[in-house]
Order: C-alpha cells, then structure tokens, then sequence
C-alpha cells in the first residue's frame, strides 16, 4: 500500500487500479476430486462430523446442534498453534454468544489447521487419519467482509471450499454441507422469483468480493456435484441474534444498521429497507436437520424468510429500547452517516458510506422463492418463526449489556 502511495504521489494515475479479477477462471477443481467407486455413509447414520468455522456465528451454533445428538462427535478445524489453543478458542467463541454451557464439550475435538494452505494446514498422517474416519463435512468458515476486494477473501472462500472438496474425496468418501448465500446472484436478474434449483449463471452486478467469491464457490461446488461428489448447498439470507437471548455478533451488517440509527439518532424510512432475518438458532436446527434428512442429500436449499419485512419492527424495537429515533429521508440519512463518519469515533458504519454512494450495497429487484426449503422443512416440524419487534429487542438489549452502546439510555421492556 506504501508503494502505491508513492506511486500515485509521483503521478502514476494508475496505482490504485486494480485489474479486474477473473471469476469463471477461478471455478475450477482437482481432477482428484472425485468419488470413484465409493459410496458415502447415509445422511441419517453419519455420526462423525468435521466442522469447519465454529468460531464464527452461524459454525458456533452449528457446533451445538451437531454436538447435541447422542453418539455424535464433532472434530472442529480451528485456526491455532496447537490443538489446546484451538479447543480455548472454541470455549471463548461460546462463552462470548453465552452458550459454553448448552454444548456437549465431551462429543467435541479441536485440531490446529488452517483452510488456505495444503491439506488444510494438517500433516499428512494427520490428514489421511482424519479422512478416513469423518463422515460428512459441515462448511461454515468463511471470510465474511463487504469492504474487501475478492482477491483478498478467496483464499478463505474458494479456496478452503476447494481443500473441503479435496478432503471430502481423500479416504472414506464424505457428504459436504456447504454454507453459501442467497446474494450470489447478481442484482436485476429477470425472470420471476430466484428458485433453490436456479443457478447464478453471471458474475456481473456483483460489486461486493465476498459475493463474488461466494459466486465462484458455488461454481466449484457444482463442479463437484457434476462428478458425483455428495454436496448439500444452503443460501442463507440475514442471521439475527439467538431467538432467546438475543445474542448477535458485534460487526454484524444488521446489527451496525441498528447501532448507526441509535447513534444517529436517526434512520430512512422503514419501508425503504428490507430483511429477511432469521435467528441463529433457528439456522443451525434447519442445517442440521436438512443434512440428516435423506431426500435432501446433494441439493440446493434457502434459508431466508419466505415473509421478508421491511424496517417497521426494527425501528419500533430501538424506540421500545428507549432510544429516540426520528425517520428522515434516505439521502440526509446517508449526509448524516457521512457527517458522523469524519468525527472522532466515527459511526458503526462508517466504512460502509462508499458502498452505500456507489449502490454497491443494494440487491436490486431479485426475489427469492423458497417453497421447496418450506415444504420439506414443514416435514421436518421446523417452521419459520416471526420477524417482530420484540425479538428485535432482544438483540438490542444483548448489545446494552455488551458495552456496544455506552451512555445511552438503560433499556426498558417492550410493552
């Protein structure tokens, strides 16, 4: 970045020009990755898991709905020095979303390894091991950041879902449950409603790099499935906070919104904006019970809710809190935004304010269908809870007691 600095200051017009990046290039998969004669372990009677990204959100619930059946046991990859270290960084991520005590700690392994370098950062022996006695991989890791450019979270992205696939293939031949998102489509795509079956066929519109690598991920997934290797998709919408506690990551997109309307003091007009939330808990039994179900195995599944909302709850949830908010038109938000973003201690969205001038953050037209998801969920006795207020505030009042909005008003509870 210095050097570039340099360079623009020496009158090079060109140093901040990134070239473009070539997505469909990056689709591609080993020749390795392929399932051969095998035959994987039915979905229903797989009880050894690997599960990647449980020291992010969604992974740390995925952790406790998977560790929570009797005879399961979970082995979580985990960016560490050692496997000690790991484990502790699994107890700390829990401890954080207040759920250390409802995880069944004795069912669970932590190995040190790290998704971006060869065989997942493991030693061979260590890898051939752990290949041959897991049978279904749950993929939840993810460099998750709408400021990024691709190239700088495709490593995580693509390529830990390619040392997945990789490891999927190598020994006992393993189901892969892959973690995508609804927004790998790109913005204005016509024709009706985005199905599960629908496949994001262009990349451009995609002006986000976590999208993009999301984008390319799929595409190396389809790769897989096109050979015969056993991969279950699931596109996920917003995640809200737990729907007890209300417990929600701190650098949340969602949560930043909330928290720059209660330290604006302000927000657009609730019909202006959309959502689609889903708690967390609520995501991690829908993946487990998809995965275990056999009639799901090897498709496409979307977990957003089939009745989105707009703002209306959000905003009766800060004033439910006690915090004053006033609705003014989108555009002196966004001059307020800005103007908060240059005083010291900025705003809990101030790095966003580009995206939001250059549009980067709007998904356009699309909808989403999800009625196969819905069908099969129903069967499963799952169904999608409501988007309200009060569960709104839930997660407001977990970021009061966090600390996240010192000195403002003690909440109060929702009528």
């Amino acid at each position: 970045m210095a050097a570039r600095i340099d360079e623009r200051r020496a009158g090079d017009t060109t140093a901040f020009t990134e070239p473009a990046a070539d997505l469909r290039a990056d689709v591609t998969l080993p020749d390795t990755v392929r399932p051969g004669e095998r035959t994987p372990v039915p979905p229903d009677a797989a009880t050894r898991f690997l599960l990647t990204g449980a020291t992010g959100f969604l992974g740390c619930w995925l952790l406790r709905e998977l560790a929570a059946v009797p005879g399961h046991t979970v082995t979580c990859l985990v960016r560490a020095d050692d496997a000690d270290a790991a484990l502790a960084r699994l107890h700390a991520t829990a401890d954080r979303y207040g759920i250390a005590g409802d995880i069944a700690w004795e069912r669970v392994r932590a190995v040190a390894g790290d998704l971006t370098r060869t065989r997942m950062g493991l030693s061979d022996a260590d890898h051939a091991e752990l290949a041959e006695s897991v049978e279904a991989v749950h993929h939840a890791a993810a460099h998750i950041n709408f400021v990024l450019p691709y190239a700088s979270v495709k490593p995580a992205n693509v390529d830990g879902l390619r040392s997945v696939l990789e490891f999927a293939a190598t020994g006992r031949l393993k189901h892969v449950h892959h973690m995508s998102t609804v927004a790998v489509f790109a913005p204005g795509r016509e024709g009706g409603p985005i199905t599960e079956e629908a496949v994001p066929g262009t990349c451009e519109g995609l002006g986000i790099g976590y999208t993009q690598s999301k984008w390319v991920a799929e595409g190396v997934a389809r790769l897989a499935r096109e050979r015969g290797m056993p991969v279950t998709v699931y596109r996920i919408g917003r995640i809200s906070g737990d729907s007890v506690t209300g417990a929600c990551q701190s650098d949340d997109f969602l949560w930043r919104q909330i928290k720059s309307f209660i330290e604006l003091g302000s927000a657009p007009p609730a019909e202006e904006l959309t959502t689609d939330l889903l708690p967390v808990d609520f995501v991690g039994r829908a993946v487990l019970a998809l995965s275990r179900e056999p009639s799901a195995d090897g498709a496409t599944y979307h977990l957003f809710h089939p009745r989105g909302s707009d703002f209306t709850p959000v905003h009766a949830a800060v004033r439910d809190c006690g915090h004053p908010l006033d609705t003014v038109p989108a555009e002196e938000w966004l001059t307020r935004l800005e103007e908060s973003a240059r005083r010291p201690g900025g705003n809990a969205l101030a790095a966003a304010v580009p995206l939001f001038r250059e549009g980067a953050l709007e998904l356009g037209e699309n909808t989403y269908g999800n009625e196969r998801t819905t069908r099969l969920l129903d069967r499963l006795g799952l169904r999608w809870p409501d988007i309200d207020r009060r569960s709104l505030a839930r997660m407001i009042r977990w970021f009061e007691a966090a600390g996240e909005l010192q000195g403002r008003p003690p909440a109060r509870e929702s009528a």
